[in-house]
């Protein structure tokens, strides 16, 4: 049983079979019309000369056809894989009996790093162009966005002080 990513070559293959016995089906049917005096002697042995002529000529172009197309997909394969491996490097993360392609892990939850505490705020004072650099106590840093605009300060950055 091949793996799921190799399905592939077994639908070509039967694919190829059904068109290479069309083929030779038509190649038959286009011999019967000839003419019974042209016609060669109809023996066992010339049965099996037909169908070894046929298995010859179907094991040759099955052999053509199938390297070729392995030429070309293989090389495919290889990137594939390549890439693949890739991109389970740079997650850092060990694939486990669990993981499926396609779904997203989600890391691990952390606290927001602002808090009460003392802020840093720069920014433009709205009334005198001014820059202005202010300290002040907040909640957050949210918190202290507010308190400075409700002061008529635009705030450019905050930073978290103590």
């Amino acid at each position: 049983m091949l793996p799921p990513r190799y399905r592939w070559i077994k639908l070509f293959l039967i694919a190829y079979a059904v068109s290479m016995s069309v083929v030779f089906a038509v190649f038959i049917i286009m011999w019967s019309h000839d003419r019974p005096e042209d016609r060669p002697p109809f023996t066992l042995l010339t049965v099996l000369k037909g169908m070894l002529v046929i298995l010859i000529t179907f094991v040759i172009s099955f052999l053509i056809v199938g390297v070729r197309f392995a030429n070309s997909q293989y090389p495919v394969e290889l990137e594939l894989e390549e890439f693949q491996s890739r991109i389970e490097a740079s997650t850092n993360t060990a694939k486990g009996p669990h993981d499926y392609p396609g779904v997203t892990v989600i890391p691990d939850y952390s606290t927001p790093t602002d808090g009460p505490g003392r802020y840093r705020i720069h920014g433009v004072d709205r009334n005198t162009k001014n820059d202005v650099v202010r300290d002040i106590e907040a909640d957050s840093a949210a918190n202290a966005k507010v308190k400075a605009e409700v002061n008529d300060i635009i705030v450019t950055s905050i930073t978290k002080t103590a």
